[in-house]
């Protein structure tokens, strides 16, 4: 009898069929294009995707990816919602931890998504500890926002060719909380060239980003602050306000339902400038990581 749950790497990320089972059953958290730049560009081999399936169908997509601090970070990009005994699961999350461990990265985290939802106790026997929470928040998009003029001498500019090293280097020192993952500067040159951040800078000195994006889910037209940052040599300068007022106002342009954003609970001082712009915590996502 053959087994029902076969784990193996797709001949090719960008296969067809794997964008169709993408833009079919879309993972909580991930809008289509995330899902598919991670799977086809953040991944850096065939072999940092996972593909899960049930009874010969594809039940899953999954991706484990360096996070540029040592770890890397399992996500799950598709799942049509067929539910994994416990030992499926206990098979899933270490194959997940082999490919982590192959990449060369001491630990390896991921988060408690519905496929793993009531799972802990599986967690915890293959070696999965608690590590940290991520919040999602949202606000009503027509919900006036203040405006914060950058100080002086800074501008705001897109990123340019000349900017991506120092680009890349502000995403390094800037992301120090959990749940973050910093594409190789390869893979972040190809992306800025294409969809080039908004950059505060005094000429060519970058004291921060903004990233935006816009999609449909669920019937909604959503806009998501995807990343906000400002460079620790800034710190100081009251920036937080003058990097949300710009995501905002880029996003509100446009006709939108909400706007939501994911950050790190343990960041308190995020969460209370995401706050003070009228974002609320609508759900929470639990993260558990294994060392290696």
């Amino acid at each position: 009898m053959s087994d029902p749950l076969e784990i193996r790497h797709p001949q090719q990320r960008d296969a067809s069929h794997l964008r169709q089972f993408i833009e079919t059953y879309p993972a909580s958290g991930f809008d289509v294009a995330t899902a598919w730049r991670v799977l086809t560009d953040v991944a850096q081999s065939n072999q940092d995707a996972i593909e899960v399936h049930l009874q010969g169908r594809l039940s899953a997509v999954f991706t484990v990816v360096p996070t540029g601090f040592g770890t890397s970070i399992a996500d799950l990009l598709a799942w049509n919602g067929h539910a994994l005994t416990a030992e499926d699961i206990v098979r899933v999350l270490r194959a997940l931890a082999e490919q982590a461990h192959r990449q060369g990265s001491q630990a390896v985290e991921i988060g408690v998504e519905p496929w793993l939802a009531g799972a802990e106790t599986v967690l915890n026997e293959v070696g999965f500890e608690w590590q940290y929470t991520m919040y999602g928040m949202s606000r009503p998009a027509a919900l006036p926002a203040a405006v914060f003029a950058p100080p002086s001498p800074l501008i705001w500019r897109r990123c340019r060719e000349e900017d991506i090293v120092a680009y890349h280097r502000m995403l390094q020192r800037t992301f120090v909380v959990p749940g973050v993952v910093i594409p190789p500067l390869e893979s972040t040159a190809e992306y800025q060239r294409k969809h080039p951040s908004w950059v505060l800078a005094d000429q060519d000195r970058l004291a921060g980003f903004v990233n935006v994006k816009v999609y449909e889910q669920d019937g909604k037209r959503v806009g998501e602050v995807a990343s906000i940052g400002r460079d620790p040599d800034f710190q100081g300068h009251h920036l937080g306000e003058v990097l949300m007022s710009k995501a905002l106002s880029e996003l509100q342009q446009q006709p939108l339902d909400e706007i939501c954003l994911v950050v790190a609970a343990i960041n308190k001082r995020a969460l209370g400038l995401y706050q003070r712009f009228d974002f609320a915590i609508t759900d929470q996502t639990e993260f558990y990581r294994k060392a290696l």
